[in-house]
């Protein structure tokens, strides 16, 4: 992609490079010409390329000029289509208005392998083989194009990590961009903080307790590869799906998971994740409840990133959940009266979501929970509550639990809230018993009112 584009000429000078064919020659001063791979600006200018080409372009190829606005991710174009014959189509733009600005789109790949009819082998991808399927690699995820379901190949670097440095390595292994494996990689990152916190240096074997902990989680790296995760999650329906947000936070770590619930025309009731995110908890001491307020901001950045998924599904409905009511009771009180750092992150939160979209859930039914104390492989890979939420969502909303204790603080055990000001009054007396006006008093005939300060 980058080798297409051509930079102007008054940018392409200051892409210089110098090469001899032979020592004994002298060196000669080449100018590239084109978008250059190692450049810091170089994807910005791919992308933007693409975003003129379908403002020039676009309006001739409309459905083409849409996916690449909202689906492409550097080099990766990366979209679905309701039926074989839209998605023919869409081939068709995109293929067209790709070609418009000198591109071509190669490494095509379906569920379906009619829509790849008509295409030369060397336009197609290469399946690679991982145990007995032939699997895709899609933005660090392996998708099995046959039965149409992501899956993790992970493995280990060697069979035993001992310093800090392979520890990271492995973590920085794992790309894993949709959060499924949350609850996994933020159990490595409070393992490595761990380590940070001990001062251990990068090449100094590990502790042995800490030793032990790394060995069993490494041991059960394999057993990703047995997920199967559905790429389709929404079936046939009559309304538009719905989203349910869940946030927790622990003194470890803060989770937030983003589940779809669509319920299909045969009254089937299907929920899947589709977006999580997950944080080590700061170093420096912080209260829970405001470590679960900074998870709920978490979320709401979440669905916030989830706009043009929510804008093409027509999504209005969405639920957030938090198990903390100190929260939620923050999230009801009136910025103005609630301390700086809480403030700031209400404001935050309800600039992205609706105070009445919040709702309180029990713990032991928040799926967030795992994300926000972190877990083993073997322990994620059947988690019905990480991969589908609580069971409640299956049913009809009536039917939700309703808790009977009210799920926000009364306004005066609400913690952080801004001490109210004090009124004072000054006055002087002389001699004679007569009270003076103070600086700035208000003053008639027979009666003297002094001065109020705010402290």
């Amino acid at each position: 992609m980058y080798r297409a584009i051509k930079v102007d000429p008054q940018d392409s000078v200051h892409q210089q490079i110098l090469w001899r064919q032979d020592p004994q020659l002298s060196v000669q001063q080449y100018e590239i010409t084109r978008v250059c791979f190692g450049v810091a600006s170089s994807p910005y200018h791919a992308l933007r390329v693409i975003k003129q080409l379908t403002i020039d372009e676009g309006p001739k190829f409309p459905k083409a000029a849409e996916v690449l606005e909202n689906d492409i991710y550097v080099d990766d174009v990366v979209t679905g289509a309701s039926s074989i014959s839209e998605a023919c189509e869409l081939r068709e733009q995109l293929s067209n208005l790709l070609a418009a600005g000198g591109f071509e789109l190669r490494k095509w790949s379906c569920s379906h392998p009619e829509v790849l009819e008509g295409l030369s082998l060397d336009l197609l991808e290469n399946s690679h083989p991982m145990g007995d399927n032939q699997t895709l690699r899609v933005l660090g995820i392996q998708w099995d194009s046959k039965e149409d379901v992501f899956s993790y190949h992970v493995k280990p670097i060697i069979d035993v990590c001992v310093t800090k440095r392979q520890v990271l390595s492995q973590i920085a292994r794992i790309f894993d961009l949709p959060g499924f494996l949350g609850p996994v990689i933020v159990w490595m990152k409070i393992l490595m903080q761990r380590l940070w916190l001990m001062g251990l240096g990068w090449d100094e074997p590990l502790p042995d307790d800490l030793l032990a902990e790394w060995s069993s989680f490494i041991s059960e790296l394999p057993d990703l590869q047995m997920m199967k995760i559905p790429r389709y999650v929404l079936d046939t329906y009559v309304n538009p799906p719905e989203l349910i947000g869940f946030a927790d936070a622990s003194s470890i770590a803060l989770a937030a998971a983003v589940y779809i619930r669509v319920v299909c025309s045969d009254q089937r009731v299907l929920v899947n994740l589709i977006r999580a995110k997950t944080k080590v908890a700061p170093v420096k001491p912080v209260t829970i409840p405001r470590l679960e307020l900074t998870a709920c901001q978490l979320l709401a950045s979440v669905v916030e990133s989830l706009m043009p998924f929510r804008n093409r599904l027509n999504i209005q409905v969405m639920h957030m959940f938090s198990d903390s009511t100190v929260v939620l009771s923050w999230l009801k009180t009136p910025p103005h009266l609630l301390k700086t750092f809480v403030a700031n992150r209400v404001v935050n939160i309800l600039d992205r979501t609706d105070p009445h979209q919040w709702k309180h859930i029990r713990t032991d039914l928040n799926p967030a929970d795992l994300g926000s104390r972190g877990c083993l492989p073997s322990q994620i890979v059947n988690h019905d509550l990480w991969w589908h939420g609580p069971a409640f969502l299956q049913e009809s909303q009536d039917k939700w639990p309703h808790e009977d204790l009210p799920i926000t603080l009364p306004p005066d055990e609400v913690p952080e809230l801004k001490s109210p000001p004090h009124l004072t009054a000054t006055a002087t007396v002389n001699n004679e018993g007569v009270t003076l006006c103070g600086p700035k008093s208000i003053c008639s005939k027979h009666t003297c009112f002094p001065y109020l300060h705010l402290l």
